[in-house]
């Protein structure tokens, strides 16, 4: 099991769309940029002690990657692939509850406000779906 992990190839995050109940879909992109990293905080179970999950652009040398961080959750492999060491290809957790509240945001070298904001509060814990689009970089 894991609480932190990063992606193996390069990438940029391109766009979040949110889906909750009946609503109509939300769609924000991003056009990805040299000096800022977008960012996608999940807050599940309940506002006062929530857990939270954090999936944002790393950077690891010249790349950029996708990290993955989970604050109180364990994430379990589900999947491992064949021929690659006991790398893993699918993972899965249990929160306690629902999403609450989705903070996605890209921050030029940590400016502050950020470049673009996205903070939304959801309607419907057990009807929804979010869809983040990280584009691998060919090369």
């Amino acid at each position: 099991s894991w609480t932190e992990a990063q992606s193996t190839k390069p990438g940029r995050i391109l766009s979040l769309t949110l889906r909750d109940g009946g609503l109509q879909p939300l769609y924000c992109g991003v056009r990805p940029q040299d000096n800022a990293l977008t960012s996608l905080q999940l807050s599940y179970g309940t506002l006062d002690r929530p857990e939270v999950l954090t999936l944002s652009e790393v950077m690891s040398g010249e790349q950029v990657l996708l990290g993955v961080t989970s604050s109180l959750v364990a994430f379990d492999v589900a999947v491992k692939w064949p021929t690659r060491g006991g790398e893993w290809r699918d993972s899965r957790a249990m929160f306690s509850g629902g999403p609450v509240l989705a903070v996605f945001k890209q921050t030029v070298n940590d400016s502050k406000p950020p470049n673009v904001s996205l903070e939304y509060t959801f309607n419907s814990a057990n009807d929804f779906s979010l869809s983040l689009d990280f584009h691998p970089i060919l090369g």
